[in-house]
């Protein structure tokens, strides 16, 4: 896993959305276990609505939630 090599920290949040999960959330998730390194994983709605400030906070809500101390 290349990301491994950028990492500061052994965990990586990830955010898609409906449709990108369906396609390439496994393979990625797969591939950062095989590595070792934890990830956590948001999924919004498709389209171009949470292209939006309303959809700004829960990206941010869940950053914080997931950030190791």
């Amino acid at each position: 896993c290349r990301v491994a090599l950028f990492l500061q920290r052994p965990k990586v949040v990830i955010v898609t959305d409906t449709n990108v999960r369906e396609l390439h959330l496994a393979t990625l998730t797969a591939s950062l276990d095989e590595a070792g390194i934890r990830h956590a994983s948001l999924t919004l709605p498709a389209g171009e609505s949470t292209k939006s400030w309303p959809f700004l906070i829960e990206p941010v809500a869940f950053f914080l939630n997931e950030k190791d101390d």
